[in-house]
């Protein structure tokens, strides 16, 4: 039977795992880096609790927690009910590369409240620019594109060509491309 609340590397239990002062430091400063950016992008609020969507996955919490060990580097352990994981990523020695992951997963988050939070005003573009049924992918994906690239300036390959597999998905043929110019998603 499959252990409950463990994320085991190398053979230890990192889910238990309980940081040192000077890992505890680290990682504080980390998240502090972390919320300064998703302020700075004005990441809109999203329906939670604890305020932004963002604000309670950069705080120390069960269910999202990012943490730092000196041998494996930075992790985050996620999950519920007492089954946990890693973020595909981590753990990473990177921190750039962890950064970029957890961003990531944050400013993607918060685009589905971005396009929930403007909808009609997308649903009536819209109507004006495509003679399809209205797909809500489409703007929560640019979001994400956007604001990745406003952070990091460098486009995400591999997610834009997902973003497109997934608009694509449920045409016969590819309808859409991305528009690295425009960054937006196109007609072909």
């Amino acid at each position: 039977m499959e252990e409950y609340n463990t994320v085991m590397y190398n053979g230890i239990n990192l889910y238990a795992y309980i940081m040192n002062s000077e890992e505890s430091k680290i990682i504080e400063e980390f998240r502090g880096e972390l919320l300064a950016l998703a302020e700075k992008l004005k990441l809109p609020k999203g329906h939670t609790r604890d305020g932004r969507v963002y604000e309670g996955r950069f705080r120390n919490n069960p269910d999202y927690s990012i943490r730092y060990k000196e041998d494996c580097g930075y992790y985050v352990t996620q999950g519920e009910r007492g089954r946990y994981s890693f973020l595909l990523g981590t753990p990473t020695k990177d921190r750039n590369e962890a950064f970029y992951l957890i961003m990531k997963q944050a400013i993607r988050f918060s685009s589905y409240s971005y396009e929930c939070e403007h909808r009609s005003e997308f649903q009536n573009k819209w109507k004006d620019r495509f003679d399809l049924e209205y797909d809500s992918r489409k703007s929560h994906f640019e979001y994400t594109i956007s604001k990745l690239y406003e952070s990091f300036h460098r486009f995400d390959e591999e997610l834009i060509l997902s973003f497109t597999w997934y608009l694509n998905s449920k045409y016969d043929q590819d309808v859409w491309k991305y528009d690295y110019e425009n960054e937006e998603f196109i007609l072909i």
